[in-house]
């Protein structure tokens, strides 16, 4: 298993910031429901990138490690079928991101 890139503080506290804060608040979260909510992820995922050093980030950047905070922080403020929805949407992105940070231009 990859370094746990959660223990950074700047990745945790961007982590934190993003995953606490829906907008506009609401009783059950979805971190993706709302462009602010969005640029809070991209926030995180930037700060991921920036601990992992920017070049092949999709390798050093564990996805297990997101999911195992996402359980934590979601699983029971949701139903099974909507932890499993948001947290599917969730990975895919980040993975997505992190490909786009090692996608390289000729």
């Amino acid at each position: 298993m990859s370094e746990n890139y959660m223990r950074d503080r700047t990745v945790r506290e961007s982590y934190d910031f993003w995953i606490r804060v829906t907008s506009p608040p609401k009783e059950t979260p979805h971190p993706l429901g709302h462009p602010a909510d969005n640029r809070l992820f991209y926030a995180f995922v930037k700060a991921c990138v920036q601990w992992a050093g920017g070049k092949d980030v999709r390798r050093k950047l564990d996805t297990s490690i997101l999911r195992l905070h996402l359980y934590d922080d979601l699983h029971s403020k949701l139903t099974e079928e909507g932890y499993d929805k948001i947290t599917s949407d969730i990975i895919i992105r980040f993975e997505t991101l992190l490909d786009y940070e090692d996608a390289v231009f000729p």
